[in-house]
């Protein structure tokens, strides 16, 4: 009776994540053009290395928090 909206709640989690990795990999891409870009601007260089290191971050935060709605999942279907 209620366990309808279980799937459909793993699968909009599973495309929201997929969305923040996603962003994150274009992000990453952009900062990193921008710091060739900017060869003799060492601020600007820095400011690109934080935000890489942002993206890889926001990628690994995605994976642990996947991985997690995986695991979780079944255990809904048991429950109820």
């Amino acid at each position: 009776m209620g366990t309808e909206i279980f799937p459909i709640f793993t699968t909009i989690a599973k495309l929201l994540i997929l969305a923040v990795a996603l962003f994150s990999l274009i992000t990453i891409l952009f900062a990193t053009i921008e710091y060739r870009k900017e060869k003799g601007n060492k601020k600007a260089q820095e400011e690109m290395k934080e935000h890489i290191v942002n993206g890889l971050i926001a990628i690994s935060i995605s994976l642990v928090v996947y991985l997690m709605v995986i695991a979780i999942a079944p255990g809904f279907n048991i429950l109820f």
